[in-house]
């Protein structure tokens, strides 16, 4: 018993000498930790759940607020669809959903179908518009694709009546315009060989302007076909087209390849008088590297009636050269200053007020460099320079740096009628302060009172200054409203000016009493003066004094 002891004693020594000297015990603390690292981390607590009736609350006022939007379109509605379908998922959510929520929800999907069905009328509306748009434009391929589109998207009765109009029209355009190809084929010709075959052509193309229209304004862009390009823009003015006939010249004169059919494209912007062009050509001028091209841009801008304000100051640069292009940029600045009258050019009023330095210096030095510009035109000078100085005196008369003066040498070239003792030629003698009858021109009042001054040359007018009747107790007779024309031919159409008469004050020896009616510079040889109205009508009128003032 002993002997077992002590050799079990001794086993279990030499076990604990063959595992080393680590107590068995001192593994217990490495077996936890392992045991506590493999153990997942506490989870964290859930949050809470929103209550549904707020949420409800919420949605249903983003939904209201996305459906009262008044102008809506394809996004807004989508984003009210968006919303609506919110409301139906967390309707849907609810095992047992509060009263109310199933009503207002069919209320909104109701008004978003209303909705829906509007947007889709409205766009078929649309395209039925754009449609009789792209007809107008000859167009006929983008119309018919547009009326595809209506009929594909379930239009109203209404609306296919409508579609089928314009399909209707589209196919008797498509037939008129193959009828309309040989009338373009002459339109093609030279108007100078074959006046008679143009012309034919344009009164036939004028019979269906809405069928001609398209065929034109594809006619002036043909770069290959001067005469072609000549007679559309021609013709465009005549069917009284003038926003086409604008934007047609307009797009000749930006074309270099073009610049045959310049001069056309200036006639058809001056015939058209149309607002619009003056930006336009002002910004070609500005940004045209040929100086041909700038010429021909500034004698468009100088015949529109609307060159923009700043024109004058934008131009002062042109001025200061003395390229082909000055008379046309004199031109065109003389336009402008009449225009905005931007006469007084010391005051700078009418001009824009944000001028910088160099803009301010520039207009400083504009009267001096007219007047080099008139001093160039000295004997032996070239055509181009005399037109440069009869141009920049014109201005410089306009602007105020020249006082214009009574021309002189006129004769009376036709009167409506005359008195033996009251001579027309009685208003070309000098006398004004007078009241003898054999002073002053006299007439009577059966025929509209007129007479044609000629001024013995082509000469600038800039203003006309007239002596009313003057007779003694009859200064009433005397002319009310007189109207003024400036002509290369005495047989001037309309007048350039008109203007109310002073009455003369029946007596000799008075104070001047004459009335000026300025005249915008214009050049001819004929000055016509015609009453439009008289301040008392009675038996006979006439004046006493006419002087034309001009250079």
């Amino acid at each position: 018993m002993v002997a077992s002891g002590l050799i079990l004693t001794l086993l279990c020594c030499g076990c604990g000498d063959t595992e080393g000297d680590q107590p068995a015990t001192a593994v217990q603390p490495v077996e936890k930790a392992e045991t506590a690292a493999t153990e997942p981390p506490p989870k964290p607590p859930e949050p809470a759940k929103p209550d549904p009736a707020e949420l409800w609350q919420k949605q249903a006022a983003e939904a209201e607020a996305a459906l009262a939007v008044e102008e809506y379109d394809e996004e807004s509605l989508a984003a009210a669809q968006e919303q609506v379908g919110s409301l139906r998922a967390l309707l849907e959510e609810q095992e047992m959903p509060p009263e109310g929520w199933q009503e207002q929800l069919a209320l909104m999907e109701s008004e978003l179908k209303i909705r829906r069905r509007k947007l889709e009328n409205r766009r078929r509306d649309e395209l039925l518009a754009e449609a009789q748009k792209l007809l107008d434009a000859g167009d006929y391929e983008g119309a018919t694709k547009a009326l595809g589109e209506v009929t594909r998207q379930a239009p109203t009765d209404e609306q296919r009546q409508q579609s089928a109009a314009i399909s209707s029209e589209i196919e008797q355009r498509r037939r008129a315009r193959r009828e309309l190809g040989a009338w373009m084929q002459l339109l093609a010709h030279d108007r100078s060989k074959k006046e008679g075959d143009v012309r034919t052509a344009q009164l036939q193309l004028a019979r269906k302007p809405e069928i001609a229209l398209p065929l034109l304004l594809e006619a002036v862009q043909k770069v290959d076909q001067p005469h072609l390009v000549a007679n559309s823009l021609e013709l465009l003015v005549q069917l009284r087209r003038p926003e086409q006939a604008l934007n047609s010249a307009l797009g000749v004169l930006g074309r270099p390849e073009q610049k045959q059919n310049w001069p056309d494209a200036i006639r058809a912007i001056e015939r058209a008088k149309q607002k619009g062009a003056g930006p336009l050509l002002l910004k070609l001028v500005l940004e045209s590297k040929d100086a041909t091209q700038r010429a021909a841009a500034l004698d468009a801008l100088a015949g529109v009636p609307d060159p923009p304000v700043e024109t004058v100051v934008a131009l002062l640069p042109l001025l200061s050269s003395a390229d082909a292009d000055l008379t046309a940029a004199l031109r065109a600045v003389l336009r402008a200053v009449q225009v905005h009258d931007q006469f007084d050019l010391d005051a700078r009023r009418g001009y824009p007020a944000d001028l910088t330095e160099e803009q301010q210096q520039l207009l400083n030095a504009l009267p001096g460099r007219l007047k080099e510009i008139m001093a160039a035109a000295g004997e032996g000078s070239s055509e181009h320079e005399q037109e440069a100085a009869r141009v920049a005196q014109t201005l410089a008369v306009v602007l105020r740096q020249i006082a214009p003066a009574p021309l002189e040498n006129l004769k009376v070239l036709t009167v409506v009628a005359e008195e033996e003792d009251g001579p027309a030629a009685a208003v070309l003698d000098g006398i004004w302060n007078s009241v003898e009858l054999n002073t002053m021109w006299r007439h009577p009042i059966g025929s509209r009172a007129s007479i044609i001054l000629d001024l013995g040359e082509v000469r600038t007018v800039t203003a006309v200054k007239i002596w009313n009747f003057n007779q003694q107790g009859g200064a009433y007779r005397g002319w009310k409203e007189a109207e003024v024309y400036v002509s290369e031919t005495p047989t001037a159409l309309r007048p350039v000016t008109t203007g109310i008469v002073l009455q003369a004050p029946g007596a000799a020896d008075t104070p001047d009493y004459s009335t000026v009616i300025p005249v915008p510079a214009v050049r001819g040889r004929y000055v016509t003066l015609k009453a439009r109205s008289l301040w008392n009508p009675n038996t006979y009128t006439g004046l006493s004094e006419v002087q034309v003032i001009g250079f």
